[in-house]
């Protein structure tokens, strides 16, 4: 999407698209993006039924101009799916219990805040794309020893704009 609409702005540029078009044509830019959040939402609902995850075992978090607060308790945690516009959300994963596994969260934030706290025995890797935001691991560091030996890990992966991402124990 972003490569588009910087496609888009060069082409203006370049003298091969008039300002006209783009005026047109820019709600165009605005339905791609909410079609694109439709199509990964339905293929992490695959994801999730065709590796027989419960649906108890995954969240979803949206929080629209508010703030919202949840504590993680299960026994399986699969992943979640956290949307935060202007608005913030926390989620406590402290209190889950189990034995292995990769799980997933996918974060979408533009001008909010997302938290999400972890054990310090979980590995966390971070894999989002930032822009004019901050996305860090705000735990303390762990010796080598603790990564190696660690049965859990999760991946955050999603976007981030003009928002925060956190991680903390």
């Amino acid at each position: 999407m972003v490569i588009a609409i910087a496609g888009t702005f060069l082409l203006r540029n370049l003298g091969i698209l008039p300002d006209d078009v783009i005026g047109t044509w820019w709600p165009l830019f605005v339905v791609l993006f909410g079609v694109l959040i439709m199509i990964s939402r339905s293929r992490r609902r695959q994801r999730v039924r065709l590796e027989g995850i419960a649906a108890s075992d995954e969240v979803s978090v949206v929080s629209i101009f508010g703030t919202n607060d949840r504590r993680i308790t299960t026994s399986q945690f699969a992943g979640a799916e956290v949307i935060v516009v202007f608005g913030e959300a926390e989620i406590d994963l402290r209190d889950v219990t189990h034995g292995s596994g990769t799980s997933v969260v996918e974060a979408v934030s533009d001008f909010g805040d997302v938290e999400l706290r972890v054990p310090s025995e979980w590995n966390v890797r971070l894999d989002m794309l930032t822009v004019l935001g901050d996305t860090t691991d705000r735990r303390p560091r762990q010796p080598d020893t603790a990564d190696a030996t660690s049965e859990q890990d999760l991946i955050v992966t999603g976007v981030c704009a003009f928002s925060d991402v956190q991680i903390r124990d």
